[in-house]
């Protein structure tokens, strides 16, 4: 290998090398930078959709806690009481149904609804959870066996002197909740739901309340359940119906529920992409341009010493006829070049003698 492409690699090659690995750690900061960020932003989104879901719960609970407190000074008799839960029913923004049942099993809707004979409400599962609690008791998600909606019952129960004589019950659209949850976006196809506290999906795009994120797919999200229903906030990295996303969880208030918001990693990194083809190009190009840069300055250096060399073999063979053209570098290839055509000169005017 001659000298000017010894040169050539010499410079050129460790120049590469250093601009690959500078743009490799731009890039790979700039990714941790993305990530930590994407982090942040998706933990506050979740935080604060959390407590909005959460307050149009307790927001329901505070209505139920102050017309329990109102009953248990004096509890209307039943045609007053019928009044009351009808205008309640239709007046009150995400309410079903509200309705009294009393321990003599006696039972006022706000609906209208007149129960068969033998219905005895004392035996529902909300009449019994609120006569063993002295606090609003929220039902588990259930379907609506009218609407084949989602929705989810408050119960309280009405004491005056220490004895209960009433359970006030409220049905709950959970309509609200979903239109809020499913409008939640980030980036382009990030989005969020909201499970139970069994896993069962109250809200989401496709997915109905029957399924479960511990049982779909096979069981392959069943770790990423366990992290969502882990009652703690978390940010984690899991695969979705076969796209890798990340996640951020949230718990909702008391209710046992939690909001999860998932985007695409390649959304999220998209800008970083695009970040590489650039930094790709801009190196690609530097590349170039060091390159000539590397030919030109080389050849400067090598072409002179090749002359040379070539020359100074002449003259070890015995040949003194031959010539250099003179320069006008100032440098040390230059320098080189005139000493050793004033050499040759000497020599041949000294075998001339």
């Amino acid at each position: 290998m001659n000298l000017r492409n010894r040169m050539i690699l010499s410079i050129f090659l460790p120049a590469m090398a250093i601009l690959l690995l500078l743009s490799g750690i731009a890039y790979w900061q700039a990714s941790v930078m993305l990530q930590e960020e994407i982090k942040l932003e998706m933990e506050a989104l979740t935080e604060h959709h959390s407590a909005e879901v959460n307050t149009l719960i307790v927001g329901k609970m505070e209505q139920m806690n102050a017309l329990v407190n109102t009953w248990s000074v004096a509890l209307p008799n039943d045609n007053e009481l019928r009044g009351i839960l009808t205008q309640l029913t239709k007046n009150t923004p995400g309410v079903q149904d509200v309705f009294v049942a009393f321990p003599n099993k006696r039972f006022i809707d706000g609906t209208g609804w007149v129960p068969p004979a033998d219905y005895d409400p004392t035996g529902r599962g909300w009449y019994t959870e609120a006569v063993n609690s002295q606090k609003v008791m929220m039902s588990k998600v259930y379907m609506d066996s009218i609407t084949k909606k989602p929705i989810v019952s408050l119960s309280m129960a009405v004491r005056q002197q220490g004895k209960v004589v009433a359970v006030v019950g409220m049905d709950l659209s959970l309509q609200q909740i979903s239109d809020l949850v499913l409008g939640i976006k980030i980036r382009d196809t990030g989005n969020a739901y909201l499970l139970n506290q069994e896993g069962n999906f109250v809200a989401h795009k496709s997915l109905k309340l029957e399924e479960n994120i511990l049982q779909i797919e096979n069981g392959r999200l069943a770790e990423a359940g366990k992290v969502f229903l882990s009652g703690k906030p978390s940010f984690s990295e899991f695969a979705f119906g076969g796209i890798d996303k990340f996640y951020a969880s949230e718990p909702v208030g008391d209710s046992g529920w939690v909001l999860v918001l998932g985007v695409p990693k390649t959304e999220v990194f998209s800008s970083v992409s695009r970040l590489a083809m650039t930094m790709i190009g801009i190196c690609l190009l530097s590349l170039v341009i060091l390159l000539g840069m590397v030919f030109v300055i080389a050849r400067s250096v090598a072409n002179p010493v090749a002359e040379v060399a070539a020359a100074a073999k002449q003259v070890a063979e015995g040949d003194l006829h031959m010539t250099l053209e003179p320069t006008e570098r100032k440098d040390e290839i230059g320098i080189l070049h005139s000493s050793f055509a004033a050499m040759t000169k000497g020599l041949r005017q000294m075998v001339g003698q």
